[in-house]
């Protein structure tokens, strides 16, 4: 396996809670993100929503989303675990378990690109029409 550096510019952030609400990652987008990396403390009991949110990410941004959540126990709590990498089509590449453990994926750079070229959803969004639409009138 061959390993690549990539520089990456760090700007806003998203962790843990975060992923929950899809707006943070759109506005990365829109600044030009192509890879989501997400850490996160993420407990054991909504662990499937976990896994559920990291896919929708990736794939309703067409980007390339990379978590890392803790695992095992630490003060009486219980982590979820299930670190993972997702493709832009929203398919999971590598997955932990609820264990420690290291997960390891190659990621294409240049699928995030490819994904938009190929389905231009996000050219296609009105944002303006959206929230025009959806603000109450106040006069």
């Amino acid at each position: 396996m061959k390993h690549t550096s990539i520089q990456l510019q760090l700007g806003d952030r998203s962790a843990t809670h975060d992923l929950r609400f899809p707006e943070l990652n759109r506005r990365l987008v829109d600044r030009g993100a192509e890879i989501f990396l997400i850490p996160s403390a993420r407990p054991l009991a909504p662990i499937e929503a976990w896994r559920l949110f990291n896919r929708a990410r990736a794939h309703e941004n067409l980007a390339c989303l990379v978590s890392c959540n803790c695992a095992g126990e630490s003060a009486g709590r219980r982590f979820g675990g299930h670190s993972m990498v997702v493709d832009p089509w929203g398919r999971v590449l590598a997955e932990g378990g609820g264990e420690g453990e290291f997960v390891t994926s190659e990621i294409d750079v240049g699928l995030a690109a490819e994904a938009r070229r190929e389905v231009p959803a996000l050219a296609d969004r009105v944002l303006a029409e959206v929230q025009r639409c959806s603000m109450p009138d106040t006069g």
